[in-house]
């Protein structure tokens, strides 16, 4: 009854998509794109390694963490996505490259909810940015609705999951700033965690009688790559924070610049390119979890040490 009901919603939003011959889409489009990487990737880069060393390893933790849970429950809980779950839902085709893996929780709403969630509570004195972050997380929400890749359910969840995340990475995040052993326990606890999602994804039963279920072999380059991502970008954090003390207080424009654009680039090449050439190296599961995690680690720890390594050159000559 509560599956059929959520169904009957998405029938309701298609309908609507349907009246209105797709006028709608591309704006929904535009924006379930900020809960998606390449716009995470930017922002945290941007933040990370131009703005603010320290909002951006709050922001980064929180979207690992984040990703890791929501990889985590998914796995846990194999539920289809709705056209799966019921042949009458026709998603806009535009979303559905975007929809791989499982759909309870919802990956997209728990990233918006990371970032932008993270982004507000790091600025909640300002209002305008407070309220602002609220109804793009809520309008990347109701998106995955509208474009009939997600049900109610895996948003709400995904919701008051970020929202427990972010409360309390928010609560570490501070602890941090007067504890130094803050971020090996951290480390520990994110290993600990991807060691145990890593082991319920492999060893997991996944056959279900009776039911309509979505190929096993599908899901699984989607759940390596977000987990690479995220165990990538701890590690990095990690061995960034103890190895590579890095600044961006004190520096110029130019610098934040030219930090930003051409680590942004390097990405690029990695996703586009670097991922290609693993995949068909490795496979599609290996070669998928290998690029995520290099990307990862690129972002906290290899461009630092690179933009670090190249500015100290520059200044001596």
């Amino acid at each position: 009854m509560f599956l059929d009901s959520q169904i009957e919603y998405l029938l309701w939003l298609q309908n609507i998509r349907e009246s209105l011959n797709g006028f709608l889409d591309p704006f929904f489009m535009s924006v379930t794109y900020f809960g998606e990487y390449l716009i995470a990737f930017a922002f945290l880069g941007l933040i990370y390694w131009s703005v603010n060393k320290k909002a951006g390893e709050f922001l980064i933790l929180t979207h690992a963490f984040s990703v890791m849970c929501n990889i985590f429950v998914k796995m846990l809980a194999c539920i289809n996505r709705p056209w799966i779950l019921s042949d009458k839902i026709k998603p806009v085709p535009d979303a559905i490259p975007g929809a791989s893996g499982y759909s309870f929780p919802s990956g997209h709403t728990s990233k918006a909810m990371a970032i932008w969630g993270g982004l507000a509570v790091l600025l909640w004195d300002d209002k305008k940015v407070r309220y602002s972050m609220l109804v793009l997380i809520l309008l990347i929400a109701f998106s995955r609705n509208y474009l009939g890749v997600h049900t109610p359910q895996d948003i709400i969840f995904s919701f008051v999951m970020g929202i427990i995340i972010v409360y309390f990475a928010y609560k570490i995040y501070k602890k941090s700033e007067s504890d130094e052993s803050v971020s090996t326990k951290i480390f520990a606890a994110g290993t600990v965690f991807a060691v145990i999602t890593l082991v319920t994804a492999i060893f997991k039963y996944y056959h279900l009688d009776g039911q309509k279920f979505l190929d096993y072999a599908y899901q699984m380059p989607s759940f390596y790559y977000n987990f690479g991502y995220a165990f990538g970008a701890i590690s990095g954090w990690f061995a960034c924070k103890k190895f590579i003390p890095f600044e961006t207080d004190n520096i110029s424009w130019m610098k934040r610049i030219i930090r930003f654009i051409f680590g942004y680039l390097i990405i690029l090449i990695i996703i586009y390119q670097g991922k290609e050439v693993l995949i068909s190296d490795f496979g599609k599961c290996k070669g998928s979890l290998i690029c995520a995690f290099i990307t990862g680690i690129f972002i906290t720890f290899f461009y630092p040490w690179i933009f670090t390594k190249a500015e100290k050159l520059l200044k001596k000559n």
